[in-house]
């Protein structure tokens, strides 16, 4: 018994008689993980700060690609101005046909309108022609005396004063110009008389009457001038 005691007192002070260091040399599981989690973050953070010298060059040569880059990029967008400039000058003038085609058409339109009895108008010229003609071959004597012929006179005004009546409805008129100044683009001249008390280029008689249309001359009247006289 006693020799048991002291060998237990021998081993307890064997554990107290070893450093205090001894106890802890064994590090605890939780300081490893922490130990290798230190050592990854600090080894990525050097790698992240200081890259390799492979690294370097090609930084560098990026770098040095950057402005051909840049070069291409503005041309580019040069080539896409100019596209876009052309298209907007095809665009104009695409519209600027448009409007033109619209206003001619319409200009048409209201010609028809107003003008769309022309052809049908001068093709009937002749038959007042021929009223004007038949009135003034009528002997103006007789008429008093011959009855019949008061008659058949009078129908012929009557159909004349008619005609005329749809023509001007129309928008046809006379021109007859007597005394008034020679137009060439109303009148033709189809010859001149010598009188130096008139004033020249004055009309001084009408062989046809011209008719107009609106302001379109269907038919100039044909008419003589006044022409100074030759001095002897």
């Amino acid at each position: 018994m006693a020799t048991r005691a002291f060998s237990s007192l021998s081993r307890l002070s064997c554990v107290v008689s070893r450093p205090s260091h001894a106890l802890f040399t064994r590090p605890a599981p939780w300081a490893r993980l922490y130990s290798q989690t230190n050592t990854n973050t600090n080894g990525n953070t050097a790698q992240t700060q200081t890259p390799s010298d492979g690294d370097k060059p090609a930084a560098a040569a990026g770098d040095a690609a950057a402005p051909s880059t840049s070069n291409v990029d503005q041309e580019k967008i040069a080539q896409l101005e100019t596209k876009l400039k052309d298209k907007q000058d095809e665009l104009m003038l695409a519209l600027a046909d448009r409007e033109n085609t619209r206003r001619i058409a319409k200009k048409d339109v209201a010609d028809a309108k107003v003008y769309g009895v022309q052809s049908f108008a001068k093709a009937l010229l002749d038959v007042e022609d021929n009223f004007s003609r038949a009135l003034e071959s009528v002997p103006k004597d007789l008429l008093a005396t011959t009855p019949a012929l008061k008659a058949l006179y009078d129908g012929v005004v009557m159909t004349e004063k008619g005609f005329m009546k749809i023509l001007t409805e129309q928008g046809v008129t006379k021109l007859n110009p007597i005394g008034e100044k020679f137009d060439p683009n109303r009148h033709m001249a189809l010859f001149e008389v010598p009188d130096s008390s008139k004033e020249a280029g004055i009309v001084s008689s009408v062989i046809k009457e011209g008719f107009i249309l609106k302001d379109r001359v269907l038919r100039p009247a044909s008419v003589g001038v006044y022409r100074p006289a030759p001095q002897s």
